[in-house]
C-alpha cells in the first residue's frame, strides 16, 4: 500500500498500544479501508512529526475530485496533561521550543481519546488515578498558554479539556483499555469507522 491509499491515519502516544493494534493487522483489515498507525513513543521527536505530516500531505494532494476531504487524522492520548501536551505537539508544535518547525504541525489531527467516559466500567475505579502536584502543575501552565481569544477550536477544546481534568482530579492511562485486547481493539475500530466513513 502506499501512503496515498490510506483512508485513515492513527496517530498512538504509547508503544504497547501500537504494538498491539500492529499485531491485530487493524491497518490492513479495517472495513473503512487500509489505514496507517505512527507511534512518537511517548513524546515525538521531529521525524516522527516530520513523517505524520508527510502522510498527510501526500492524502492530501491524491484527493479526488469527488471526494474533496483529507482522510481522518486520529490521536489516540492518555487522559492526562502529558497526554494532551504530547497532542497539541503534533497538531501546533510545543510551546518551550523556540526553534519551532511549522511545517511538521498538524492540525488536521482529531483528540480521539481517552476520555473518562470511554474506560471499561469494571475499570474505572482501578484506571483511575488521582492528578499529582507535577501533574496540576503542568496542566496550569499549559492552561495560561492556551490562547482562546483567537476562533481556534482546537485551542478551546483543550481548555476545555484541562479544566475538566483539573475540576475532577483525575487522570487515566490507555493501559487501562489494555487489560481485554479484544475490547481495545473493537473500539479503537469502532472509533475509526466513525470518523473515516464521515
Amino acid at each position: 500500500m502506499s501512503i496515498g491509499d490510506a483512508k485513515w491515519i492513527l496517530v498512538v502516544e504509547k508503544e504497547a498500544i501500537f504494538k498491539l493494534l500492529i499485531d491485530s493487522k487493524i491497518h490492513e483489515n479495517h472495513s473503512a479501508g487500509r489505514g496507517i498507525i505512527i507511534t512518537g513513543k511517548g513524546y515525538p521527536d521531529f521525524a516522527t512529526r516530520a513523517f505524520l505530516r508527510h502522510c498527510v500531505s501526500k492524502l492530501a494532494a491524491n484527493l479526488s475530485t469527488e471526494n474533496m476531504m483529507v482522510p481522518p487524522v486520529l490521536g489516540l492520548f492518555d487522559y492526562n496533561p502529558d497526554g494532551l501536551m504530547i497532542f497539541k505537539i503534533y497538531q501546533s508544535g510545543a510551546w518551550a521550543i523556540a526553534d519551532q518547525r511549522l511545517d511538521f504541525n498538524v492540525p488536521e489531527i482529531q483528540y480521539t481519546g481517552l476520555h473518562l467516559n470511554q474506560m471499561p466500567k469494571q475499570g474505572r475505579r482501578d484506571g483511575l488515578r488521582r492528578l499529582t502536584l507535577r501533574d496540576r502543575k503542568k496542566a496550569f501552565d499549559m492552561l495560561r498558554t492556551v490562547d482562546t481569544d483567537i476562533d481556534d477550536t482546537a485551542q478551546v477544546s483543550l481548555k476545555r479539556r484541562l479544566q475538566m481534568m483539573l475540576v475532577l482530579g483525575y487522570k487515566a492511562e490507555l493501559e487501562v483499555m489494555e487489560q481485554d485486547e479484544n475490547r481495545l481493539a473493537g473500539w479503537i475500530s469502532r472509533m475509526i469507522g466513525r470518523r473515516a466513513m464521515v
